[in-house]
């Protein structure tokens, strides 16, 4: 243990080597050390603060953004546009009931809602329109299937197989015409 002093003062009990070649190597190992920490620390800093920057403008952007309130002209075409398709899913609906055929129009409205969620994300003009031409056709396709006659599948195939009363109906009319027959008797 010759050249070794115990430094007892800080309670650790580190050994000190400075009087050796051994301890001056250690030292400047040390002090090469926190160096390298204190340049890792200034270039932390550095990039903290250039976060800090890029995050700050992000915020002040969000902010204005969530301040900036909806332009009321857009906000009375969206509604007109609403309307409009509330009124054609119910004139769908209505006709749907009556036995008419709503597939392709059903089809057509389907896409409205999501061109009206990007028009009003977007807040351009043209997505807007967009949405108007999609009613416009849904329009066109509910009043074309309005106008179409109600296709009765069973009766047109019998009619085309070249029968006139279905095997149930013809069993109806024997039973009529038997129970005639009886009341004649």
């Amino acid at each position: 243990m010759s050249g070794e002093v115990r430094d007892l003062s800080d309670g650790i009990g580190e050994r000190k080597r400075s009087d050796t070649p051994a301890g001056a190597t250690a030292s400047a190992a040390r002090q090469a050390s926190e160096k390298e920490f204190a340049q890792e620390r200034k270039r932390q800093a550095a990039e903290n603060d250039r976060l800090s920057g890029k995050y700050d403008t992000i915020i002040t952007s969000l902010k204005d953004a969530i301040s900036d309130s909806f332009p009321e002209e857009l906000a009375k075409r969206e509604e007109g546009l609403r309307s409009r398709y509330d009124e054609l899913r119910l004139r769908a609906s209505e006709a749907r009931r009556a036995g008419k055929d709503m597939f392709v129009p059903a089809l057509v409205l389907r896409q409205f809602p999501a061109k009206l969620a990007l028009a009003h994300a977007s807040r351009e003009p043209k997505e807007y329109e967009l949405a108007r031409v999609i009613l416009d056709q849904a329009r066109f396709e509910i009043d074309e299937a309005e106008a179409a006659p109600i296709l009765d599948v069973k009766q047109e195939v019998l009619r085309m197989a070249g029968v006139e009363e279905t095997p149930m109906e013809r069993r109806g009319t024997l039973k009529k015409e038997a129970a005639k027959g009886m009341e004649e008797r």
